[in-house]
């Protein structure tokens, strides 16, 4: 072969070793590897903001739904809650929460009014419990199921919002007494037979 003909140079003869195109060829494969491991990754997080996209939808569907007060959820505040999503009831007050709570107990809690008082069921903060140092029935029974402390002003707020949150609208009578009603359930505060004490009731009205 002919100087003319040699088109490499004897140094990069020399220098040349076959097992660079082998790593060319690795860097290629590694290469591909790469693209594909980033491409299933794209799918993932594609899945997954089309789950959090249809999350968000059906909440936003469900809280319309409340607003439109349609019956779907419940018409009033208290249903609408009672059957919200956690998260939506994290975000509730703890006057609120409380008072959901309590709606969503009422059946284990409440108890019958005599029927000469409507016969509907009702709890109030003057029935006595049989259990030693704790004379209120309501107050004994809140904190055991609740596994809380509660002090008498955190029971009026809960009985009064749960009337509130069920549709009630407030007044005070001549005497400064509150009642609240016109919702499916009545909250009334009312002096004790011997006139020496406030109670508080909650009543279930009959729809």
């Amino acid at each position: 072969m002919s100087g003319a003909d040699n088109v490499f140079g004897d140094e990069e003869l020399v220098d040349w070793d076959p097992s660079d195109m082998e790593a060319d060829d690795a860097s290629e494969s590694e290469l591909r590897e790469q693209l594909a491991q980033e491409r299933a990754a794209r799918e993932e997080l594609e899945a997954e903001f089309q789950q959090f996209k249809r999350e968000m939808v059906e909440k936003v569907n469900h809280l319309e739904t409340a607003v439109d007060g349609n019956g779907a959820v419940g018409e009033t505040e208290l249903e609408q809650y009672a059957t919200a999503p956690e998260d939506i009831r994290a975000g509730l007050s703890t006057n609120k929460e409380r008072a959901v709570e309590l709606y969503e107990d009422w059946q284990d809690i409440a108890w019958k009014q005599h029927s000469d008082h409507g016969g509907g069921f009702f709890v109030d903060t003057q029935t006595r419990s049989m259990k030693k140092n704790h004379p209120s029935k309501l107050k004994h029974t809140l904190e055991t199921r609740w596994d809380e402390s509660l002090t008498w002003n955190d029971i009026y707020r809960t009985m009064k919002k749960v009337a509130l949150m069920a549709g009630g609208e407030s007044s005070v009578d001549e005497y400064g007494r509150t009642h609240i009603t016109g919702g499916g359930f009545e909250y009334h505060e009312r002096p004790t037979p011997d006139s020496s004490k406030m109670k508080r009731v909650l009543v279930e009205v009959d729809q």
